[in-house]
């Protein structure tokens, strides 16, 4: 895995740990093809290497911050962020989709324009990496190259759904047309900066996490613009929306719910191959692997526990990664304690039927913070009456010392049979238990939050977005 950083090394991409763009700039078409061939080969897993355990988990293209969801760095790094957090909050290991792996389909020969947004979005890739290094490091976080198959992703991935799973595929793919008709916005505008046509999609957050700017085929373009109303209202210069009818008629949704069917089916695919469970954020996923997965309680723990979890504790994005990491390794047995009381709050919440956004804001409110806030005002409790009790002894002490030094009494006797000296001992076995007061609450299920929670604190807010 580290042989990745090795390769982008060596290729003089990275740096004494800076991004080296200038050199991205210089790679040609089959140069950034080779490199990425390389780049996929050095990620490529025997099975004897993967890990075949619950908290194992192979996330969705758009959570691992792939295009697929939305193709601005900003929001990708934000996914990336949400990703690196619930790996270290919840997860033993993550396996993401190889970005470079994409690079390796690339035609060589390619117009000017294109080879140059192509070397933006591996620029990019680029800093997503590094960006999650800290975990890959650590073994968290595994970039993942699947096996390559003859078999077509969508066929691949009905094998793995148990009995009756290609009807439960077809039935919950079908209804997927009609939700995604439902709840779709397209615009059908003319770019004067690229001289084209091209559509916009939008839509309910469940679909859309941004809005979607695709190209027009030339057929479609051609059927748009023969209607005398879009027609003028291209001209004018404005955007014209499409009616329900027209989107329908043109099976635009159908393109929409196709694209997603292979991200989909491949990742299934993929998460397979890994023996991990498959994690998303997507509502739209939720809702579609509750309707195909012969175990839909375990595969909507995992989307909840990833969609929800900065719901749930809110604080956890002001923590950096590295402190995180640091934590974990210190903590190892109050992580696995704290998953569990996680999971059990969970699952009081999903008992009552499918968990939104609103139930996970009661976890928080509800379990989480109270515990947190109880385990606060234990330690303040105990320190205090910790600091109190040494003080009062301290003022004594400190009083018959300066009266025994200020009198002519020698300080042996002091220490002797007044026996001050065995106070200030006293004193000071009470100081260093300050230390230990910890050690009262560290038994506790959500020590390890509490921890967290602490980390905030300590080093107020950090944006970890800011950093490269």
């Amino acid at each position: 895995m580290h042989n990745m950083f090795e390769i982008l090394n060596k290729a003089k991409i990275l740096s004494n740990k800076e991004i080296r763009g200038s050199q991205v700039a210089k790679l040609s078409s089959s140069q950034l093809i080779d490199l990425s061939n390389r780049l996929s080969e050095a990620t490529k897993i025997s099975e004897q290497q993967l890990a075949d355990q619950s908290f194992s988990h192979a996330s969705s293209l758009s959570l691992s911050g792939g295009l697929e969801g939305c193709a601005t760095f900003e929001c990708r790094l934000s996914k990336m962020s949400e990703l690196a957090r619930f790996a270290l909050l919840y997860s033993d290991r993550v396996y993401v989709y190889n970005f470079f792996i994409r690079y390796t389909h690339m035609a060589e020969k390619m117009p000017a324009n294109h080879l140059v947004a192509e070397k933006l979005n591996f620029f990019n890739e680029v800093q997503l990496i590094c960006y999650i290094k800290p975990l890959i490091e650590k073994g968290i976080i595994r970039l993942y190259t699947p096996p390559l198959t003859d078999y077509c992703p969508c066929c691949q991935s009905r094998l793995y759904l148990g009995k009756n799973g290609e009807k439960r595929f077809n039935r919950a793919y079908n209804q997927l047309k009609i939700d995604y008709l439902n709840n779709l916005s397209v615009e059908f505008l003319y770019d004067p900066r690229c001289r084209k046509h091209r559509l916009r999609y939008s839509g309910t957050s469940e679909f859309f996490d941004c809005p979607l700017d695709t190209a027009v085929s030339k057929e479609i373009s051609e059927k748009l613009l023969s209607i005398k109303s879009i027609r003028d209202s291209i001209k004018a210069g404005n955007r014209c929306r499409l009616p329900k009818n027209l989107i329908k008629t043109t099976k635009l949704n159908e393109r929409l719910v196709n694209e997603a069917m292979a991200n989909i089916a491949f990742e299934l695919t993929a998460a397979h191959h890994a023996q991990a469970a498959f994690v998303s954020d997507k509502e739209m996923h939720i809702s579609f692997l509750r309707k195909i997965s012969s175990d839909p309680e375990l595969a909507e723990k995992n989307l909840i526990a990833s969609k929800y979890l900065t719901t749930m504790m809110p604080f956890a994005q002001d923590v950096d990664i590295k402190s995180l990491i640091k934590l974990r390794e210190q903590e190892a047995d109050s992580f696995i304690l704290y998953r569990q009381a996680l999971n059990e709050a969970i699952g009081k919440f999903r008992d009552r039927g499918t968990l939104k956004a609103k139930d996970a804001k009661a976890i928080y409110s509800d379990i989480i913070n109270p515990k947190l806030s109880a385990l606060e005002r234990r330690i303040r409790i105990a320190k205090r009456n910790l600091v109190l009790r040494p003080l009062r002894t301290a003022a004594i002490t400190s009083l018959a010392l300066s009266f025994g030094l200020y009198s002519g009494v020698p300080l042996a006797f002091l220490l002797g049979p007044l026996g001050l000296g065995k106070i200030s001992s006293d004193i000071i076995n009470q100081v260093s238990s300050l230390g230990d007061v910890e050690n009262n609450i560290a038994n506790d299920k959500l020590y390890f939050l509490w921890r967290v929670r602490r980390l905030t604190n300590a080093r107020g807010a950090i944006n970890p977005e800011t950093r490269t």
